[in-house]
């Protein structure tokens, strides 16, 4: 029996392909990353399905560049599905390749990480490094917190209901 709409089947059978690439290697990029290992890093990654609501994911040489292969391939092969799973797929780039960019030299060469990247402004833009910094001075407590906080995408997902590289749709 042949569907009605094969191009409706595609179009599902390329975003369930599109999603599992996105969750499977570049998922962790939706966590914060923790002290680890030399040479590889800690990332604890949202999971409902986890006790802690978190799982570590460690991150080294293999997953960065299967992270950037991924990156470069979702958008070559499925720009019509893109959109639907990151919301704007510009803006989600810009990110994936901007955490990558962080991530890099960490991985490589053993350099430290940001710890808060609040203090770049390209990440979450002005307002947010701002009320970040007003939180932290009037709540210390909170630094951890909102350190973490600051590696997660903007504006919760790029405008999407669950972490974009989760698999989460657009709002």
């Amino acid at each position: 029996m042949k569907p009605d709409s094969p191009s409706k089947t595609s179009r599902k059978a390329a975003e369930g392909r599109a999603r599992l690439k996105l969750k499977r290697h570049l998922g962790w990029t939706a966590g914060f990353p923790v002290p680890g290992a030399r040479g590889q890093l800690t990332w604890l990654v949202p999971d409902a399905g986890e006790q802690t609501g978190l799982r570590a994911v460690t991150v080294g040489r293999q997953e960065l560049s299967r992270a950037q292969r991924t990156a470069n391939a979702l958008r070559r092969d499925f720009p019509r599905v893109l959109p639907k799973l990151v919301g704007d797929p510009d803006a989600w780039r810009a990110r994936v390749d901007r955490v990558l960019e962080l991530v890099k030299p960490a991985v490589h060469a053993g350099q430290p990480l940001p710890t808060d990247l609040f203090a770049f402004d390209d990440m979450h833009g002005r307002q947010a490094c701002a009320l970040a910094c007003e939180n932290v001075r009037a709540w210390p407590a909170l630094e951890p917190t909102m350190a973490a906080l600051s590696w997660a995408p903007r504006g919760g997902a790029i405008g999407c209901r669950r972490s974009a590289a989760l698999g989460g749709g657009p709002r």
